[in-house]
């Protein structure tokens, strides 16, 4: 099954197209109900196997989850422990044994690049050792660069280029001679690459409905988006699920949602209750989705 082809069943199956964002960030754990033992890693593998067991338990799922890894190497301590990368092969390891979650994407937000020979180590380590279906992957160093990422998106693994982040950048805005941005130069370069490796995808923000807007004449047919931005950056999934629904097929994209779900607790001050709302918020979130995309889930 290609890449692509998961996106497209799996989104089928969960009826969503979120794309649930692992963050983990220790000081907004609850510590009353995980088993703290000192470590890191248990509080982080504990509050998410809590909202997946939630989520299972009431038919509520996302459509593919994206690791931060940012967020896992923050916990580690590199002279002593490793607590935030073990979190991270335990969560890829356990939600993998879960009926449904085993059916969707796993992605990793690491945005990696480097000139061929390094590169090549990155795209074995990720697709190679940590098994997962699609990393990020940062364009600037240019074709060679990516090409041993590439290689990987001929099959049934997918890479998302990075095209606009949700932070504003003079680079990303900057003019070329052919009144382009660079943002648009390399969402349409993209869409080149995809033809021949099919599983290449695109980041573009949704904090700002206009830059989706903006790039969609230089996203191709076959060229799935994955939009971070939304919720606690400002996003609304409702106003991005509105702009897909007139892309061919708004299956193959993931509008991605972290802390809003994983924390939505906190804005009912109920942290005993933080899978419960979790689920809620995801829940909430398909439904809108699913509004605007005019019964196609």
């Amino acid at each position: 099954m290609t890449y692509l082809e998961k996106l497209l069943e799996s989104a089928k199956l969960t009826k969503s197209i979120v794309c649930f964002g692992i963050d983990p960030n220790i000081e907004k754990i609850p510590n009353h109900k995980i088993q703290l033992r000192g470590f890191s890693e248990y509080k982080i593998t504990n509050y998410y196997l809590d909202i997946f067991n939630e989520m299972e338990k009431r038919n509520c799922f996302p459509s593919a989850i994206k690791f931060n890894e940012a967020y896992f190497l923050v916990a580690d301590d590199p002279h002593h422990t490793n607590h935030g990368t073990n979190a991270l092969g335990e969560l890829i390891y356990q939600i993998r044994t879960f009926p449904t979650f085993s059916k969707i994407p796993l992605i990793i937000d690491c945005k990696r690049e480097d000139i061929g020979k390094s590169s090549k180590r990155y795209a074995d380590y990720y697709f190679g050792k940590w098994k997962v279906d699609a990393i990020t992957i940062s364009p600037y160093v240019g074709e060679k660069g990516i090409m041993p990422f590439l290689e990987y998106c001929t099959n049934d693994k997918g890479g998302y280029l990075l095209v606009k982040t949700s932070e504003e950048s003079e680079l990303q805005n900057l003019m070329l001679q052919d009144g382009k941005k660079l943002s648009e130069w390399v969402c349409n370069w993209a869409s080149e690459l995809n033809q021949k490796y099919p599983g290449l995808g695109a980041v573009i923000s949704g904090k700002d409905p206009k830059d989706l807007e903006l790039h969609l004449p230089y996203i191709s047919q076959t060229l799935p988006l994955l939009i971070p931005g939304i919720g606690s950056q400002g996003g609304s999934e409702k106003d991005i699920a509105h702009i897909l629904a007139k892309t061919i097929n708004p299956l193959q994209h993931r509008i991605a949602i972290s802390s809003a779900i994983a924390y939505a607790y906190e804005s009912k001050n109920e942290p005993d209750k933080f899978a419960e709302h979790a689920v809620n918020a995801l829940q909430i979130a398909n439904d809108n989705i699913k509004g605007e995309l005019n019964g196609i889930l």
